[in-house]
C-alpha cells in the first residue's frame, strides 16, 4: 500500500479551491475563511475513501483465496494469480470447504455442489440466513438438495 498522501488544494482566495481526492480534480467554492476547514475536510475524505478501497482489494484477495481452497478440496484444478484466479477446470467430487464466513463463498459452493458427484460439507455459513434469508428455500426449489 503506497503511504499517505496529502490532497493538493490551490486556487485563487475567495473563488474557488482544486482538491484532489482518490488521484481525482475537483473544483469547489470557497470563501478565504473556509480553506483551511475545507481543506482538512478533504484530507479526511480522502483519507477515508483509500481505506474503504483498500479494505476492498484484501477482503476480494481474501476471497479468491477462500473460492481457490475450497475449489481445489472439491477437485477443481485451480492456480490463484496476482489479481485473480485461472480455473483450469475437472470435475468436481465431494467433500468439505470452508468458507471463511464469507456468504458469497458458501453460496458460490453451494451450487459448485449441485454438479459434485458426492454431497459437498460447506463449514462456517449461518451467515448466509442473515445476507440472504431466502436462499436455501430458492436454492432448493431450483433443485439444489440443500439442507442445513
Amino acid at each position: 500500500m503506497s503511504p499517505p498522501r496529502t490532497p493538493v488544494a490551490k486556487g485563487a482566495p475567495g473563488a474557488t479551491l482544486d482538491v484532489t481526492i482518490l488521484g481525482r480534480e475537483f473544483t469547489v467554492a470557497c470563501e478565504e475563511a473556509e480553506r483551511a476547514d475545507l481543506n482538512e475536510a478533504v484530507a479526511y475524505l480522502d483519507r477515508q475513501m483509500r481505506d474503504i478501497r483498500d479494505r476492498g482489494k484484501v477482503t476480494g484477495v481474501d476471497r479468491i483465496a477462500v473460492m481457490a481452497a475450497g475449489l481445489r478440496a472439491l477437485g477443481a484444478s485451480i492456480e490463484e494469480t496476482s489479481d485473480g484466479a485461472i480455473i483450469h477446470g475437472g470435475k468436481l467430487s465431494g467433500g468439505m470447504v470452508d468458507s471463511a464466513g464469507d456468504h458469497r463463498c458458501a453460496m458460490s459452493f453451494a451450487v459448485a455442489g449441485a454438479v459434485a458427484s458426492s454431497p459437498v460439507t460447506i463449514l462456517d455459513c449461518a451467515n448466509v440466513a442473515t445476507s440472504f434469508p431466502g436462499f436455501s428455500d430458492l436454492a432448493n426449489h431450483a433443485g439444489l438438495r440443500l439442507s442445513a
